[in-house]
């Protein structure tokens, strides 16, 4: 019962005591909080409204992009995908070449030497991927 009074009590509490000092509150105005903890007790300013208030310098890539610009960067990626598949052509194929020799070598070994299901699996995934839905 002491248990449900204290709960009571906490939760009236907080719903009339709106934030802490350190945030907005129920005194701040659409300009904010002119006396709060980081005013008083840090010495913090708040900018005038004719000053930008931000610091940091955003740049919008996708206004500074041309439209041209970005389809030649769309279509010049199959060109670096398919100079990936070349390479991975030559490992595959360096990879049987290796894996057959070991075999050859160790008759009896259960060894895995190369993740022929993970290089499936991925494989899958990226037929999926460019799969027309």
């Amino acid at each position: 019962m002491l248990l449900k009074e204290k709960e009571r009590k906490r939760k009236k509490m907080s719903s009339k005591n709106i934030g802490a000092d350190m945030g907005p509150g129920p005194k701040a105005s659409s300009d904010g909080v002119k006396d709060n903890s980081y005013v008083k007790n840090y010495g913090y300013k708040l900018v005038p409204n004719k000053i930008k208030k931000s610091g940091i310098i955003v740049k919008k890539l996708w206004e500074e992009e041309s439209l041209e610009k970005f389809h030649k960067e769309r279509i010049g990626a199959f060109d670096l995908i398919e100079q990936e598949m070349n390479d991975i052509y030559k490992m595959l194929s360096n990879a049987r070449n290796e894996t057959s020799d070991f075999y050859s070598d160790n008759p009896g070994s259960y060894a895995v030497l190369k993740p022929t299901d993970l290089v499936l699996d991925y494989l899958k995934d990226i037929k999926d991927l460019l799969k027309k839905e």
